[in-house]
Formats: structure tokens, sequence, C-alpha cells
């Protein structure tokens, strides 16, 4: 879908139905580097009791202040408000810079060179990763080890629905301790979109390396960082999204 479309207003004063206020959610997730600090919206739908003291609606008011430069940010976005058209505008643009971004990356040099890291394992693993990240995971690897003399491992990059099932699985039908939140489909690993780190340091497993340091390099390549959540936190987990959400990859949207 190129252009954001509402049927009602959303936000303070809005409407607000439903799907409108999902609409608007999926959308600024799409443009979150635009309105910094703002975090990752949930896609729920809903804006609570009261609207004004709602996450979307402090996003909203964020877009407003920052993007369109309004001095007094009403937190509403109407079907044909200079907000919507604006956040189209945004994302639109962010979509022509993504499809011009792949031109500059060869999967077939990517497989062969780019991808090649200290580690067998880790190159293996890279292999399956959607292409447009293959080179930025080498990159992340190699940088970590280039600054920081610390070597890392990807140990896990793409998994299958089933595998991703397996691990959800974990600590709640069988044995183990639960170490997902989301079952197949539902993870950007499914996709090839994210991988799974660890240092290996004197050929055993550290599992508490300097993650501060090392996030900062793997942001700095493109990746966001699972240690940021606020909930659910992932230190070991990079991951690039292109702006799509789980459910626009489930609907079959690809970077």
């Amino acid at each position: 879908m190129s252009n954001v479309k509402i049927v009602k207003s959303v936000g303070i004063g809005g409407v607000n139905n439903y799907n409108d206020i999902k609409t608007i959610q999926i959308n600024l997730n799409k443009v979150l580097n635009l309105i910094p600090p703002t975090k990752r919206l949930d896609e729920d739908g809903k804006l609570g009791r009261f609207p004004e003291k709602s996450k979307t609606v402090a996003a909203i008011k964020t877009f407003q202040k920052k993007v369109l430069n309004m001095v007094r940010p009403d937190g509403r976005i109407d079907p044909n408000g200079k907000t919507i058209r604006k956040l189209t505008d945004c994302i639109l643009n962010k979509k022509s810079k993504s499809a011009a971004q792949p031109t500059t990356i060869n999967p077939v040099k990517v497989e062969k060179t780019s991808a090649l890291t200290w580690d067998v394992h880790t190159n293996r693993r890279i292999l399956t990763l959607h292409p447009y990240v293959k080179a930025p995971a080498a990159a992340f690897i190699n940088s970590v080890e280039d600054e920081l003399g610390i070597t890392l491992r990807v140990t896990q990059a793409r998994r299958t629905i089933e595998e991703q099932n397996a691990l959800y699985a974990k600590g709640r039908t069988t044995e183990g301790r639960i170490v997902t939140k989301v079952k197949g489909g539902y993870s950007y690993h499914n996709y090839g979109l994210a991988i799974d780190v660890v240092e290996i340091k004197n050929k055993d497993v550290n599992w508490n390396p300097d993650w501060n340091a090392i996030a900062k390099i793997g942001i700095r390549h493109g990746f966001e960082w699972g240690g940021s959540w606020k909930t659910f936190i992932d230190k070991p987990h990079f991951q690039i999204t292109f702006g799509l959400s789980i459910q626009e990859l489930l609907n079959g949207e690809r970077p």
C-alpha cells in the first residue's frame, strides 16, 4: 500500500476507530528514525481510556513537531489533513530509498566475498540471511573484531517456521526455559532479517561481553538491538527490518 489511508480522524478529539488507529501505528513505526526518541508502538489499534496520554498520540505530536515543524502540535491525524499527507510522503520517500539501496548490493558477491568473517560457522549462517542483510552482518562481525578485539559468532540466523515453533514450545509445552515470545512467522529470524551472536573467547562461549560497545557497532551497520527493548530484553539479538512490520511480512511484503 503506497498511501496512508484512514476513514476517520485519529488522536485527540478524533473518532478513533480500531482500524484507523492501527493504520497510524503501523505507519508511524515506519518512520521512527524521524521522530526520536519515540520507541516502536504496539500495533494494537488502541489509544486507551485517555487518548491524550497514549504513546500513539505522543508519537503523532512528535511527528508534527519534528517533521511538520508545528509549534503547537494537536496530536490528531485527519483523513485528508496535512499530517497524513506528510506521513505518506515520508514513507514513500523511505521506500524509494530502500528500493534504490539493493542496487548497490550484488548477492553473488555477497555470498562469495562480503560474507566472510573469522568463523566458518558464522559464514555458513550468514549465507542463510536475506541478500540485503548478508553484507551488513559480515561487516558488523568484522568491525567488532577489528575495533574491540571481540570475536563474535552468529549462533542463529534464518530460522524455519518449524524451528521457531520448536523454540516457542520450550518452557511451555517442552522442557527448558522460555527463550522466545513469538511463534513461527512472527520472528524476523523467519525472514532472514535477524541474527543472534555470542562472543567466542579462548575457544569458549562468553554470554557477557561488552554488549553496549558491540551494540553501538551493530547500530552503525543498520541493525536494531534487542538489548534496547523495554520488554523481553534480548542482548544477543540484532535485526534489520527495512521498516517492515511482522504483519506486513506475514502479508507477503519483502525488502
